[in-house]
């Protein structure tokens, strides 16, 4: 799936230090988990790479990564991110504002795409 977004490398940065809250948001399978973990592998080694070439999952991936991030350091959903590590969240917190612009941008994206 292709879509019309330039990133920058800051951008880029702050999606790739966000996904790894998809995993450690947990999945109701498995195999949602292993599906998840590829996704979000795969995703982030195109973006480093410079490629906006993302399948569904990567697009949803990004997408719910983004909106975790924003929530946690939001204070938001508290319960959801208590075994989220401190250095990640610091990690995040470099980025507060990136993340808070990109988050939009990837909803209005998902909203438009029909996801």
């Amino acid at each position: 799936m292709n879509f019309d977004l330039t990133l920058s490398r800051g951008d880029v940065e702050a999606i790739v230090a966000a996904l790894p809250l998809v995993i450690a948001l947990g999945a109701d399978t498995p195999q949602q988990a292993a599906i998840n973990a590829s996704a979000c592998s795969s995703a982030g080694q195109k973006l480093l790479s410079g490629s906006r070439s993302l399948s569904g999952n990567e697009v949803r991936v990004v997408a719910v990564a983004l909106n975790a991030a924003v929530l946690m350091l939001s204070g938001k959903c508290s319960d959801l991110f208590a075994d989220v590590d401190s250095e990640l969240r610091s990690s995040l917190s470099k980025h507060f504002f990136v993340l808070n612009k990109l988050d939009r941008v990837f909803q209005d994206f998902l909203a438009r795409s029909g996801f």
